[in-house]
């Protein structure tokens, strides 16, 4: 699998692609220890493609948290901060304040 295909996928497809090549290599471990294995280089390959699978979440974090730290995205966490600040300062309409 290269690296153009995994990144296509969708986070739900890659978490359970991950979960099945774990799988696997833990088969194909039991077999190279229990019989000599005809197909040596299926460990490696699923080895490489959990890599791949971990680069390729591993860049969705990073991005994310990039878009996080943006100044425009920072800008819209301050306006939405600072009115649920105005909100909890305004008393709430139907109710008499008591003074």
């Amino acid at each position: 699998m290269k690296a153009a295909e995994v990144r296509e996928k969708r986070l739900e497809e890659l978490l359970q692609l991950r979960e099945e090549l774990t799988a696997k290599m833990f088969n194909l471990r039991y077999r190279a220890k229990t019989s000599p294995s005809e197909n040596t280089r299926a460990s490696r390959a699923a080895r490489r493609d959990i890599a791949r699978i971990n680069l390729v979440l591993h860049e969705r974090v990073l991005a994310a948290e990039e878009k996080k730290n943006s100044p425009e995205w920072r800008s819209r966490l301050a306006r939405r901060a600072q009115a649920r600040r105005d909100r909890a300062r305004r008393p709430e309409r139907g109710y008499r304040q008591i003074s």
